[in-house]
């Protein structure tokens, strides 16, 4: 039987199965080949009626079609349900949802809606084994483990303690059956095979295949991939909670998009873009600079060490416009209003000292948890997420208090909740808030109101906050789901808390603080950087080893380098006024956010990206930034192919911007003999030229990206050349300009503001 073609071949049904297939032009060529990556695709639902399981499927020759402009829908039904699968081409990709009606006469419970489902009768057209295939995994909140694994492998490693388990795996008992889980979004790719050379053709790269949601407002959403020694399935899923549908009451799916290319960071940075759209992103117009208290203080300082570190900041000339107080001003987890008395006597006169200093005032809360031993919690229990026997839910341990999770669907914790932040902004003077733990209002558990799904109450919540705290206050997201999320805060926390230690203290588990953990999941997911929201890779400790940190200089260099690269938020948590100067320089250095994100060339090549390439083009010159990263416990020497790095052939200039040192110039590869553990290269490439040329600033790691706002060059005759460097940057800064100068040229004159400087002139042949 001819098989039906819709929006212009991107999608095929087969009229016996009922089953879709999905094609796409062949990538980069203009030949009349395609590759059709989803084969025997179908959707379907899973619903409870008087505690008897069903399964919908969109299957068999029963399967009919409607088409409009630019939108095919595909039904079925049973004695129910009835199911509309609807596709439209958006581009070059495909967006798919379900919609599913009660059309019988008895209230049913909704489980899941199956987007894209795919059995062993489907298949992903990947070339090589399944099990070595590489897939994008994203968590499902903040700290998560999120980057690619070898699908072989399984998921990152977990640690079996409670809390992790409640924090990682919402809709899973974590076990292996359980397949490879990715919270919105996942990207899907066969091995790939490292070319240097640059012209190789299309069809010879490796495909991939993304698949995610770009809706997110009302039901947590997860692709799920089933592999053993061969493709057994794949699961696009909408998480509907249980709640129930009524006779002729609907409900659809969040929006799934499926997309293909030759490069997974684009897919993301496309999907990222256009969740961003749907879902009404907010993104700062200038990303946020800043103090917390936490990781130099971790909830024992006072309003007076508050004050000292805004001395110091003043002194130095720093420009970190935002001072967060961390966990540890209030009495308990829930008793915002009520500070420690010991510590903090007046919120909102340490707020006002903040303000006339000249930064905005920031407070930390974690709003969806009520500590065992507050006062909220003595006088509300009825507020708690309750479990099926009646008892509140655990949300978190906190120091081994017990935190249960908030009902943000109760209307008395509602108008708490709301109560509380309006008098935090109003009366406190708080302009910037951290919001932590927010994964406590998604947890599974029975609700004040029974219809709202797990999404919608931390959505719920998270909007109460934004009313009383008021668009013109920032709020960060923390420990949060992050498709809910999205259009209510204004930046996000991307990985684990950083820490003092490298390597996560007493267990395994890849969500556990540490700074290697934290470096891991900002790389991954820094493409939501101003697509989603202004995103946080964690705090910089800049501070040397000792007593309050085990970060070795390479270490904290390392730290230093994937903030700058990633372009997100810059928040500094160390005692500032015992910074010794070269530290402190360190800070300075990355001051402000370059607001650009480094492409990790390898991001699917292995566990851990080693190598960002961050491109910049002003319009007076071109050059690449490279951060090489050394994970290894071991000393190793490094090498670098220009190829490999996606650098046009060309002969360039090399610099070390952390060690200031020119390195020559290289037109294929580089090796760099001794790079120590865990240290991560900083290397500026920029194509030679036969006359003198500005090179680069050490005013900054990336190397006058943000502070050379012109570079001019004037002719004053056939052999003399005049060089004009405008450079602009806050605070209190040192540095070097560096030139390049050609054989048979000689520097006549350098001038600084007008004022004449000596030129410490190197020699070094190419």
């Amino acid at each position: 039987m001819t098989e039906h073609s819709f929006l212009n071949g991107y999608i095929r049904l087969h009229p016996q199965s009922g089953a879709l297939s999905i094609t796409f032009p062949e990538m980069g060529t203009t030949s009349a080949t395609a590759w059709t990556p989803i084969r025997d695709a179908t959707a379907s639902v899973d619903y409870h009626l008087d505690d008897t399981s069903h399964h919908l499927e969109l299957t068999g020759p029963e399967v009919s079609f409607g088409v409009a402009e630019k939108l095919v829908t595909f039904s079925h039904q049973d004695n129910h349900l009835h199911l509309d699968w609807s596709w439209t081409r958006v581009n070059d990709a495909l967006e798919g949802w379900l919609e599913v009606t009660n059309h019988g006469n008895e209230t049913l419970n909704l489980d899941a809606l199956n987007v894209l489902c795919l059995t062993q009768d489907g298949s992903l057209d990947l070339p090589g084994p399944a099990a070595n295939w590489r897939a994008y995994l994203n968590g499902w909140q903040s700290w998560s483990p999120t980057g690619v694994r070898k699908v072989g492998d399984g998921p990152f490693p977990r640690s079996t303690d409670d809390e992790y388990r409640l924090q990682n795996l919402p809709h899973s008992d974590g076990s292996d059956k359980d397949g490879l889980r990715s919270e919105w979004v996942t990207v899907v790719s066969a091995p790939f095979e490292h070319t240097q050379d640059s012209s190789t053709p299309p069809q010879a790269k490796p495909k991939h295949l993304l698949l995610g949601f770009v809706t997110g407002a009302d039901l947590l959403s997860e692709i799920i991939l089933n592999v053993g020694d061969r493709f057994q399935g794949l699961t696009g899923t909408c998480h509907a909670d249980g709640i129930s549908l009524g006779p002729g009451e609907s409900l659809r799916s969040e929006r799934l998009r499926v997309a293909t290319g030759f490069d997974g960071w684009t897919l993301l940075e496309a999907w990222a873009s256009r969740l961003g759209e749907l879902m009404g992103a907010r993104v700062p117009e200038q990303t946020p600079t800043g103090w917390c208290t936490w990781y130099q203080y971790f909830g024992f300082n006072t309003a007076q060490d508050v004050y000292a570190n805004l001395g110091a900041i003043r002194r130095q000339h720093l420009p970190l416009n935002m001072v967060i107080i961390d966990d540890g001003y209030q009495a308990a987890i829930g008793d915002w209003l009520t500070p420690d008395s010991e510590r903090f006597t007046d919120m909102a006169a340490v707020a006002a000292t903040i303000h006339r200093e000249g930064r905005v005032p920031g407070i930390w809360a974690a709003p969806f948890g009520l500590a065992d031993d507050s006062q909220t919690w003595a006088n509300h229990p009825d507020w708690a997420v309750r479990d099926e026997t009646g008892e509140p839910v655990l949300a978190w341990s906190h120091f081994g208090r017990p935190i249960h999770a908030l009902d943000t669907t109760h209307p008395d914790a509602a108008d708490w909740l709301h109560t509380t932040f309006r008098t935090m902004r109003q009366e406190g003077g708080y302009k910037a808030f951290k919001a932590d733990f927010l994964f406590a209002a998604a947890l599974p558990g029975l609700r004040h109101d029974p219809q709202a799904t797990r999404a919608q109450a931390l959505r719920r919540g998270l909007r109460l906050i934004r009313d009383a705290i008021g668009d013109d206050a920032f709020l960060l997201g923390c420990g949060a789901p992050l498709g809910p999320a999205v259009g209510l805060v204004d930046g996000m926390r991307i990985g684990p808390d950083v820490s003092t230690t490298w390597q996560p203290l007493l267990t395994g588990d890849a969500s556990a603080p540490s700074t290697a953990n934290a470096l891991r999941n900002s790389i991954a997911r820094a493409y939501t950087h101003r697509h989603l929201w202004a995103a946080d890779p964690g705090c910089l400790l800049a501070r040397p080893r000792g007593d309050s940190s085990q970060l070795t200089l390479y270490e904290a260099r390392t730290l230093a380098t994937i903030i700058t690269l990633t372009g997100g938020m810059l928040l500094d948590s160390d005692r500032v006024g015992d910074l010794p100067p070269s530290r402190l320089t360190m800070l300075r250095k990355m001051l402000p956010p370059t607001d650009r994100v480094a492409y990790p060339v390898d991001l699917f090549e292995g566990d851990l990206p080693e190598t960002l390439i961050l491109p910049v083009e002003q319009p007076w010159g071109r050059w690449w930034l490279a951060g090489l990263i050394n994970w290894d416990d071991h000393t190793r020497s490094t090498e670098i192919e220009l190829g490999a790095l996606g650098l046009p052939p060309d002969r360039y200039h090399v610099y070390d911007q952390w060690r200031a040192l020119y390195l020559g110039q290289t037109d294929g590869a580089l090796t760099l003999p001794r790079q120590r553990p865990h240290e991560t290269l900083l290397l500026l490439f920029k194509p030679v030229t036969d006359y003198p040329d500005w090179l680069t600033s050490t005013f900054h790691l990336a190397g006058g990206s943000t502070e050379v706002v012109d570079v001019i060059r004037q002719k004053l005759g056939e052999q003399r050349l005049k060089l004009v460097v405008h450079v602009e940057k806050d605070g209190e800064n040192f540095g070097r300009l560096v030139f390049t100068v050609p054989a048979g040229w000689v520097v006549l004159d350098a001038q600084v503001n007008g004022r004449r400087r000596s030129v410490n002139v190197r020699s070094r042949k190419a």
